[in-house]
């Protein structure tokens, strides 16, 4: 039987293991904790802690190995980790008193973070969705009888300036009812799936949007550049809505003028549509809240709910999306939707 090397079975395992001396030098560090700190072996071991990561000595994480330290304490806790790069790592750190020093067991818990995040935010969607249901049947049963009110009191009224204020009114309701219609589609869990030819859809929303493209100041233009996909499998009403709605964003983002450019391909079992902006481009935190519903970067013009739309539509029908965006470096959303 081979003899098994203490060293190698530490090196093997999945948890980061490194082992402090009481001037926090490191005395041994394992292939797994060398990983997690994206650090060398050889560039740790022989120097201290605070040599290895400068400002460490000022985190809430070093208090309680100070404590461990000095109370010859043991603790679990959980922590995050910035690299000089700017990522971010999510870690289980396990401090045990060690002859003089401290063992310290690291896992690398991002993964599971992640996959708790994906299904709390499942669960919060699904909530906002069936409120938003709920909602949008309440204000559909208000809206649609003041509606038919207004039509039957227009006819009755001859004044031009009572009729001005109707109309005025009647614009308000149907500006109410559009959002309830948002809301009812945010809301639905069923997709009504049938083959879709991406190139015929994009065609439709192009003839759609090109007389809200060129009012006022600076006239917006659209082009094409189809690929001539396979079709996908998904409401083409629905796929015609989402882009409605990011090319309709789009031209609200230029409204000095500017292109917008509709590419169509396939590839890797999914067909995409991609909608490319010369616009002002998106801040990182404006990117961080996309699809947050009811969140608008259009103030009392805009709802919220346009782009959370487009997300749900693509969770209904298996699809994916893609944004790239930076200040002053336009916006690029690409959604992808499998092949019928």
């Amino acid at each position: 039987m081979e003899p098994v090397e203490l060293v190698d079975v530490l090196d093997s395992l999945l948890e980061g293991l490194q082992v402090l001396g009481p001037d926090w030098r490191y005395r041994y560090v394992n292939d797994a904790a060398a990983t997690h700190g994206r650090r060398p072996r050889a560039e740790l071991v022989g120097r201290t802690m605070l040599e290895c990561y400068p400002g460490i000595e000022a985190t809430p994480v070093f208090a309680v190995l100070a404590r461990c330290m000095r109370e010859r304490a043991a603790e679990t806790l959980e922590t995050e980790f910035e690299y000089p790069d700017g990522a971010r790592g999510f870690f289980e750190l396990r401090i045990r008193p060690y002859r003089d020093g401290l063992i310290v067991l690291s896992l690398d818990v991002g993964e599971r973070k992640r996959l708790a995040r994906q299904i709390a935010e499942g669960y919060r969607l699904r909530a906002l969705g069936q409120m938003a249901s709920g909602v949008a049947h309440d204000l559909g049963n208000l809206l649609n009888p003041i509606g038919l009110e207004l039509v039957r009191l227009g006819r009755r009224v001859t004044d031009p300036e009572a009729t001005a204020s109707i109309e005025r009114i009647a614009a308000l309701v149907g500006r109410g009812g559009e959002t309830v219609a948002r809301l009812r589609d945010y809301g639905r869990a069923d997709a009504a799936s049938t083959p879709v030819e991406l190139d015929a859809v994009v065609g439709e929303a192009t003839s759609l949007c090109r007389e809200r493209a060129a009012p006022g100041g600076g006239a917006v233009v659209i082009r094409e550049r189809l690929g001539a996909p396979p079709a996908v499998l998904a409401s083409g009403s629905e796929l015609l809505a989402a882009l409605v709605n990011l090319v309709v964003n789009a031209i609200d983002a230029m409204p000095g003028g500017g292109s917008i450019t509709l590419r169509t391909g396939a590839g890797d079992g999914v067909a995409w549509v991609e909608v490319e902006d010369t616009g002002a481009g998106m801040s990182e935190r404006t990117l961080a809240r996309l699809g947050e519903p009811f969140f608008t970067t259009k103030g009392a013009a805009g709802t919220g709910l346009g782009f959370a739309n487009v997300q749900a539509f693509l969770r209904r029908h298996g699809g994916t999306m893609q944004v790239r965006s930076a200040p002053g470096a336009g916006t690029t959303i690409t959604l992808a939707l499998p092949l019928a």
